[in-house]
């Protein structure tokens, strides 16, 4: 795929540019964050299921209690960059859980496996949780999300808006990441009118998160210098 830089090397390009290796880097935990009861209301939902074949008291309790202490593990072990150690945890995690805390699992493997330098990999992880018709339709919609911040600087503008399209809806949670990213990457493809007005919305409406849009009020600002 061929890089888009329409500008030159401006200030606002190198800030946004820094914008997008902190989006790469914090996404994964700022979604968790703004969309962890989601998540976790799948995950109890898909257990509550379990239970009604089972009944809660036979359920397993012990395999619960030790991938519930597995994840902890892993969430630390990123969070203190022992990326090895992540590995292993997950390759042992995605042998034995519950298929919701799986695709969580395979939601943070290509964060690891970007720190590891692998990138194909990372790219074919997230590709194959979108295709993933078995994967609940949430997680899909998070894989595209974090596949598009991280191909903002690889992948045509269009291309990207195609694959965005039904994420950028009012009825849609992930809406206000998939404008960001599709603004950021009108911007580097020179598209800057189309570019700001994206923006603006962002930051006019009263439902974007604080963080995001202070992102897109800075990025505003840099764009009209």
């Amino acid at each position: 795929m061929v890089e888009i830089m329409a500008d030159s090397k401006s200030d606002d390009d190198i800030f946004v540019k820094e914008v997008e290796e902190e989006i790469k880097q914090e996404n994964l935990l700022n979604l968790w964050k703004r969309f962890g009861k989601i998540i976790i209301a799948v995950v109890t939902l898909f257990i509550i299921g379990i239970a009604g074949f089972k009944g809660w008291e036979s359920y397993d309790r012990n395999q619960r209690e030790h991938q519930s202490l597995n994840y902890n593990n892993l969430i630390k072990s990123l969070a203190e960059g022992s990326n090895k150690k992540a590995l292993l945890i997950l390759e042992s995690m995605e042998a034995n859980q519950v298929r919701s805390y799986s695709t969580l699992t395979k939601l943070i493997n290509p964060t690891i496996l970007n720190s590891s330098g692998k990138s194909r990999e990372k790219a074919l992880s997230y590709e194959n949780i979108m295709q993933n018709n078995s994967v609940e339709p949430i997680f899909r919609d998070l894989a595209l999300i974090l596949w598009g911040y991280d191909n903002l600087s690889s992948s045509q503008p269009s291309k990207i808006t195609t694959k965005l399209a039904r994420l950028n809806d009012s009825a849609s949670p992930w809406r206000h990441s998939a404008r960001e990213i599709i603004a950021l990457s009108e911007k580097r493809a020179g598209n800057r009118e189309k570019a700001r007005s994206i923006l603006k919305g962002l930051i006019d409406d009263a439902t974007t998160p604080n963080g995001l849009r202070t992102r897109a009020s800075e990025i505003l600002s840099l764009m009209k210098n």
